[in-house]
C-alpha cells in the first residue's frame, strides 16, 4: 500500500507519462532499466482520479494483482 498524493497520476496516458505512480515504482523497483532480481514490480490494483489522494493497493506479481482486484 501506499498513500497516494492529490496531482499524481496513477497510471500513464496521452497526458500523463513520466510523472505516474506506475512509473515511479518501477524505477524504485527497478522494473524499467534492466530489471530487478525477480523482476516483479508492484503494480497498483486500483486506480485513485488524479486530482484525489489516499490510499493505494499495489501487488506484486499478475497473480497476486488479479486476486486482489477482483476481490477489491
Amino acid at each position: 500500500m501506499l498513500n497516494k498524493p492529490a496531482g499524481l497520476p496513477v497510471l500513464p496516458s496521452e497526458v500523463y507519462y513520466d510523472h505516474t505512480v506506475l512509473q515511479q515504482l518501477r524505477k524504485v523497483h527497478g522494473g524499467l532499466a534492466g530489471g530487478n532480481a525477480s523482476g516483479d514490480v508492484p503494480h497498483p490494483v486500483h486506480r485513485l482520479g488524479v486530482g484525489t489522494s489516499g490510499v493505494l493497493l499495489c501487488a506484486v506479481g499478475a497473480a497476486a494483482r488479479g486476486t486482489l482486484s477482483r476481490a477489491f
